[in-house]
């Protein structure tokens, strides 16, 4: 995305002091946002819990929301529903509708919806954005969640080809004010994309805002306008839009999921069992995490299989595609994941399972990762606290599993 010369950077507004253990988030009043109650969501994870934990002590908490769940139990995904798989009933339907390649809008994180407040909120300043977009600067921190007014920020990049934080105090906030994105804004938006590698995050981002329906018909039709050239079997425009389709699909009617694949979408269990048979462990592990109707032993024979492939990359989706065989094998592996840390923070913390209490404690022992998941082990304590107990004995987990009890007590 191109970007224009910046002015001289301006200081960023201090955090809000940050809410101790001893606050009961539970009886604060949540932050107003404009989508419904069923498109709401505690995701329940460490990297949540230090969000609400920014904002002021007397400050309403901050609320996650998406249109990916406008169509519940209605969409095509929800018939894999696992329930208790994660925290809460609203999050188990994420997980069956393709979390995490789902992206949640923010409201009531930032302190104000200023410039200063947003630059802030990712550790960034002016001068960071003097050599690259806003988009590329913002892409890591708090991966999956979005400040209302940040994403609406974002859109006016793609829009202008400019980050809007060269503008005055006023145009900014008119510039990123909030809007509803109609069919021909999303397309207008898609059709800015001019790098295939960005194309995901705007898809999701938009899939949030303006719905999975009206989003996937819309990747469908840009996938035909990018077709491969002549010595390419697929452009890479079509591998990135396929790939956020396998998700995405799982959050539509299954009428219309089907109707997509006529169109040209992936059917990621065909997919997945064809490459499974041909021996193409990557293509088969990018193919089955979105997959239902897989057997536990089919999934679980090909991890074993296929060690090399995935001993140093994370794979928090098919802890829910694979059933408790798969989770098994997943966490045995967690040693050998070099982002296994980051991924438990931001994703495996949203699911409820004891085996997950080993990597929890493997996490927390990071120092950057450790205050959050403080956080985290205290808003799980009662289910966490026996699985630590367990731990005790441990010769590796041992001792982490005293401190965290300790902690706890």
């Amino acid at each position: 995305m191109a970007t224009k010369k910046t002015s001289a950077p301006k200081k960023t507004t201090t955090k809000p002091a940050k809410l101790s253990s001893a606050d009961a988030p539970a009886s604060r009043p949540f932050a107003n946002c404009p989508f419904p109650e069923h498109l709401r969501v505690d995701l329940e994870s460490a990297q949540t819990e230090v969000l609400k934990s920014l904002v002021a002590h007397d400050a309403p908490l901050p609320v996650f929301s998406t249109r990916a769940l406008e169509h519940g139990m209605k969409a095509s995904g929800a018939a894999g529903l696992r329930k208790g798989f994660a925290w809460n009933p609203q999050m188990d339907l994420a997980w069956a509708l393709g979390y995490p390649k789902i992206t949640f809008i923010v409201d009531g994180a930032l302190a104000t919806e200023s410039k200063d407040a947003i630059l802030s909120f990712y550790g960034r300043t002016l001068s960071d954005l003097e050599s690259t977009s806003w988009f590329d600067r913002s892409a890591t921190v708090y991966a999956g969640l979005v400040p209302r007014r940040a994403a609406f920020a974002l859109l006016y990049e793609l829009e202008q080809g400019e980050h809007p934080f060269d503008l005055s105090d006023e145009e900014f906030l008119e510039a990123t004010e909030p809007r509803d994105l109609s069919p021909e804004d999303v397309r207008a938006l898609l059709q800015q994309v001019d790098e295939p590698g960005s194309l995901v995050r705007i898809a999701l981002l938009l899939e949030a805002l303006a719905g999975s329906s009206l989003v996937a018909d819309l990747l469908c039709e840009l996938y035909h306008a990018h077709p491969p050239a002549d010595d390419e079997e697929i452009s890479d425009f079509q591998i990135e839009i396929a790939d956020v389709l396998r998700a995405m699909l799982r959050r539509v009617p299954s009428a219309e999921a089907s109707a997509l694949r006529e169109r040209g979408a992936p059917d990621p269990r065909a997919e997945g069992m064809q490459a499974v048979a041909d021996g193409w462990s990557s293509l088969a592990i990018a193919y089955l995490e979105w997959a239902d109707g897989v057997e536990d032993e089919v999934l679980h024979a090909f991890l074993e299989n296929s060690k090399e492939d995935v001993g140093d990359v994370p794979f928090p989706r098919y802890l829910f595609a694979g059933g408790e065989q798969l989770i098994e094998a997943q966490v045995a592996l967690f040693d050998q994941y070099m982002d296994g840390p980051k991924f438990f923070f931001s994703q495996y913390s949203t699911i409820r399972h004891p085996l997950l209490a080993g990597p929890a404690l493997q996490t927390r022992a990071e120092r950057k990762y450790r205050e959050g998941m403080t956080l985290w082990l205290e808003r799980h304590a009662d289910f966490l606290r026996p699985c630590f107990e367990a731990l005790r004995a441990d010769p590796k987990l041992g001792k982490h599993a005293a401190e965290a009890l300790k902690k706890l007590a």
